[in-house]
């Protein structure tokens, strides 16, 4: 594996932190194959594991940003909804928890899916350790979960396009910068794709079920209709 002469995240200590992140995470989602060229430390994944870790905290945000947008656009205008406004707050900040722990973990499983399907289909090697800090900086495009809304209040624009641009981002960087065939990369991504959205969609749905129905934790109820009462 060549050095480059870094990217912004590695040179956090000179450029700080914030503007690391935001250098890297930008340069990734426009230059991904430029930005990870200048990799300096591809051969360790501590810089890519505390980048993964911000960009979890990136994604404890963007749930904040997104409940904040469903309740003010969706729920409250609601007249036949009943809201429990602290339990609908703790309810956000559970998830978004949990949604900042998931960025900052599935990095780790991402890249080992994507390792194994494509791992024959290398023109030249790449390690599993350059895959992984792919694969976590990949995870930049994290920022395009800030941007709030969406025609539901459970169809949020921009976590959907973080899936698409990582998805469009990985295929480019598999051919361009691992180094693999175009088949394998194709496939390679697709079912990492699909298989990382149905983790993600399966925990929700687990974590929902368990957490609103078992528990009877949930915020938001319809108010029954009136009834009738005729003479």
């Amino acid at each position: 594996m060549s050095s480059g002469s870094a990217i912004p995240w590695e040179d956090r200590g000179s450029v700080g932190i914030i503007g690391g992140f935001f250098a890297t995470a930008f340069g990734m989602m426009f230059k991904p194959t430029q930005t990870l060229a200048k990799m300096r430390r591809p051969e360790t994944d501590t810089d890519g594991k505390i980048f993964a870790a911000a960009c979890g905290g990136v994604w404890f945000f963007a749930v904040l940003i997104q409940s904040a947008f469903a309740y003010f656009v969706f729920y409250s205008r609601d007249k036949t909804l009943d809201i429990d406004g602290q339990q609908y707050a703790i309810n956000t900040l559970l998830e978004g928890v949990l949604a900042g722990a998931a960025a900052a973990i599935l990095p780790k499983i991402v890249a080992m899916m994507f390792y194994r399907l494509t791992a024959f289909d290398t023109l030249s090697k790449a390690p599993p350790v350059l895959v992984y800090n792919t694969i976590a900086y990949l995870s930049g495009a994290c920022l395009l979960a800030l941007i709030p809304g969406g025609p539901a209040p459970w169809l949020a624009i921009g976590p959907a396009l973080v899936g698409v641009w990582m998805f469009v981002s990985l295929l480019v960087v598999a051919i361009v910068r691992l180094r693999v065939r175009l088949g394998g990369a194709i496939i390679g991504s697709v079912i990492t794709f699909a298989a990382t959205a149905g983790m993600v969609i399966g925990g929700i749905w687990v974590i929902q079920l368990a957490w609103y129905t078992v528990l009877d934790k949930g915020s938001i109820a319809t108010i029954p209709p009136p009834t009738s009462v005729h003479p």
